[in-house]
This record gives structure tokens, sequence and C-alpha cells, in this order.
């Protein structure tokens, strides 16, 4: 047993040898880095300027749809605002919501709402007589709904006097007239 412990003791010493020769090969074959000097920081370089695209002209139908778009800062629900400004192309808005912005063009509808639309990103922004709304059609979502400027504003009140019934609310029934008797002429009285 005595010579078992000794093999081992032996093994050990020679691994533990072996294995101190190949760190040293290693720490030889290693090279030794030295600390990188970094450059002065230079001015920060500005980004290029964006290179004027041109567009093509808008027709005169969409001109027209244009004129009747409202300017300014619209306030919407839930605190959202959009902001409507004049780009610098006839007939065409930059519209911004929150940190985004869009460069939308007026497009032609059947029902008379005013539609604006960004056709890189497919948001769409409708502008109705009583209230307007921002809709992304690519992922079916409103951005910003019950958006309202004083225009509108004074519409949706008016629309909320003048109440006409729907098309599935009761009509009211109207109250029957007595028909129509003819008066017949009346016997002279004598005296």
């Amino acid at each position: 047993m005595l010579k078992f412990v000794c093999i081992g003791l032996v093994g050990i010493a020679s691994l533990t040898a072996a294995v101190a020769a190949v760190s040293e090969a290693d720490k030889s074959a290693v090279p030794v880095r030295k600390p990188v000097k970094k450059a002065p920081a230079s001015k920060p370089v500005p980004p290029p300027l964006p290179v004027p695209v041109m567009l093509p002209e808008l027709s005169p139908e969409l001109l027209r749809v244009a004129e009747k778009v409202v300017l300014g800062t619209v306030p919407c629900e839930l605190g959202a605002k959009v902001v409507v400004k004049q780009d610098s192309s006839p007939g065409r808005f930059l519209l911004e919501h929150g940190r985004q912005s869009f460069r939308m063009e007026p497009t032609l509808t059947t029902t008379g709402a005013i539609r604006l639309e960004d056709a890189v990103t497919g948001v769409v922004w409708l502008q109705l007589g009583n209230k307007s709304m921002l809709l992304n059609q690519r992922i079916g979502k409103r951005l910003a709904d019950a958006c309202v400027n004083l225009h509108q504003e004074a519409i949706a009140k008016a629309m909320e006097q003048s109440k006409s019934p729907g098309l599935l609310d009761d009509a009211p029934t109207p109250t029957p007239t007595p028909p129509a008797i003819p008066l017949q002429p009346q016997p002279a009285a004598s005296r």
C-alpha cells in the first residue's frame, strides 16, 4: 500500500511540474498589452444636410383639399396633442405627434373628409367636421383620437343641439289628426 501512495505522490509532483512548465511557456508567448492612448476629443461632426427632394406638383383637386386643412396645435384625448404645420412644398404638411414627425400630403375621398397621408409610414390624419384622428394603417391602430380644434368644437356643439334621429332609433309616432269634416251650409235663420 505504501508503494501506491509513493507512486501517487510522485505522479502528483510530476503533474504539478508539467503544469508549471506549461504556464511559464504561455506567459512568455503572450505579448504584454500596453495602454492605448486615446485621441483628443475632436469637434462633433454635424450630420450631412438633407438633399432637397423634388416632389411632384399636386393636382388642383388636391390643392383645394389642402386649403381646408386646419393648422396649429390640436389637443386630443388622454393629454395627447398633434401639431399640423405647412411644409415648404405647396399642399404638403408636417405633422408632429409626440417625438414622431410625418410628412403628409392630401388624398381625395368620396365622403368629403379631409385626409392627409404619409405614404412611407402608412400614417393617416383624418379631419372631420367635429373631430380629427391620427391612424396608423400598417399596424391598424389609432395613434390619437378625439382631436378637436376650436372650429371643430363649435361644430360638435351644434351637432349635439340639433340631433336628428338615428337609423336605428325609434321614429316618433305622429299624433293622429282628426279628419277634416266638410262644413255644410247652415240654413239661414228666419226671424
